[in-house]
């Protein structure tokens, strides 16, 4: 990103909104990665948030919010991972905006779910209520379009997810500027290796969140 001359480079993210986002990136080891390589580092933990209502988001009845800091520069880089996850099915590009909403966004999101609690929900009932949640999180992408999405794929979840599963080593980089490229291609390791029925068994294009993504022109 450097070499291309820019002003200002900026490592922004939000973690689970239980969670202290820059204790994460410290855990982890983002803050010193960022800093290393001269960037900003900022969190939208207590960042202000901006209302958007784009007339294709028919599943976020009230709206939603995307972080101010959004609309303050000129291009953005989607650096999503490849992983199952527990409640979303699959975590890639698309899903990787869900850190630019704030936690009551989040809040409602999981509520279509029961809230993501696994007790609140019969697992064919969460299926079954999966489609509107799914669909929920290609129309974040409705908002923003990334200039690039890196999806790290060196190492992988084929089960569980988010936070712990069994992992494969694809020791692969997939890189877009087409986020149903980039996911597609996400699901398609994933298949590779073997991963859970729901994605396994089932065609990409059928995917609820690619489906909606080409729907509304993502």
């Amino acid at each position: 990103v450097w070499e291309r001359d820019p002003k200002r480079v900026i490592v922004g993210d939000r973690s689970n909104y239980r969670r202290n986002t820059m204790e994460e990136m410290q855990r982890a080891g983002i803050d010193k990665a960022a800093l290393d390589a001269k960037a900003e580092l900022v969190t939208f933990d207590d960042m202000n948030w901006r209302f958007m209502n784009p007339l294709k988001s028919a599943n976020w009845e009230t709206g939603f919010h995307l972080a101010e800091i959004i609309f303050q520069v000129d291009h953005i880089i989607n650096v999503p991972v490849i992983k199952t996850h527990r409640l979303g099915w699959f975590t890639m590009s698309m899903k990787n905006l869900v850190g630019i909403i704030p936690g009551k966004d989040r809040n409602f999101m999981h509520s279509k779910l029961g809230g993501g609690r696994e007790s609140s929900k019969t697992p064919g009932q969460q299926a079954a209520d999966y489609p509107a949640f799914a669909k929920m999180i290609a129309e974040i992408g409705l908002t923003v379009t990334p200039a690039l999405n890196i999806m790290d794929g060196t190492k992988a979840f084929v089960s569980e997810g988010p936070s712990r599963g069994d992992i494969v080593e694809p020791k692969l980089i997939v890189a877009s500027r087409d986020r149903i490229a980039t996911d597609v291609t996400g699901l398609g390791i994933l298949k590779h290796y073997g991963t859970e029925d729901r994605i396994q068994k089932v065609s990409v294009w059928k995917q609820p969140i690619i489906a909606r993504g080409i729907e509304i022109g993502l």
